[in-house]
């Protein structure tokens, strides 16, 4: 019996995997990569615009007990311009800049974690993730498709508050604001900009005489 019940199918891996699967499919329709399910962390990349970015699922039970499993979302975002020496397709795991949990970006305090124990627990936590992934995640990863929502971003509490993102919070910092308001100083003045006159005057008034500024009505 002990033997039996050491090889049983665990109840809540196997729902876990079956999220893990439901969200491939909502991810890759939101363009990420597919990638092979794995129970400890499974993650899908998407290269789009200024940066690469990566959704992973990370989970915080060790994968050779059984009992309920802890998981998270991971937000990690690698910014071209920051590394253009780096592969843009598929950058190293260390060469991510920005690192942060999902917690923040739904307005939670730290991390957010979610308990899954097995298959009756699945499909309301999976209405919940799932509305996750199309709402919140996919306006993160649209956002982080340009420069200006990656700075953004960057010096938003997301990542702001994640020690691992201290190379991407400078990052967004370095562009100073102030260049702006001297290139629009700068084009109000430009030599090159012909300057306004005056508009020339109507000569249908003429001097009536010798007396200036008397006109003919």
């Amino acid at each position: 019996m002990a033997r039996a019940n050491h090889t049983a199918p665990d109840e809540a891996k196997l729902a876990y995997r079956a999220l893990l699967k439901r969200s491939r499919d909502v991810l890759v329709r939101m363009r990420f990569l597919a990638q092979p399910i794995d129970s400890h962390m499974t993650p899908f990349r998407r290269c789009a615009g200024a940066s690469t970015q990566l959704v992973w699922f990370e989970q915080r039970r060790n994968r050779e007990t059984a009992g309920p499993i802890e998981f998270t979302i991971n937000l990690d975002l690698f910014v071209h311009e920051m590394a253009p020496e780096v592969d843009r397709l598929d950058p190293p795991w260390g060469e991510y800049q920005g690192r942060a949990r999902i917690g923040r970006l739904l307005d939670e305090p730290g991390d957010s974690w979610w308990t899954l124990s097995g298959e009756p627990d699945l499909e309301d936590l999976w209405k919940r993730i799932e509305r996750i992934l199309r709402g919140p995640v996919s306006e993160w990863s649209e956002q982080a498709t340009t420069i200006e929502g990656l700075k953004a971003l960057a010096r938003s509490p997301l990542y702001t508050q994640s020690f691992s993102s201290n190379e991407f919070v400078r990052w967004a910092e370095a562009s100073t604001p102030h260049q702006t308001r001297s290139e629009n100083t700068e084009s109000r003045t430009d030599p090159k900009t012909p300057k306004r006159r005056n508009p020339p005057r109507d000569r249908r008034y003429r001097r009536d005489s010798g007396t200036r500024g008397n006109r003919r009505w």
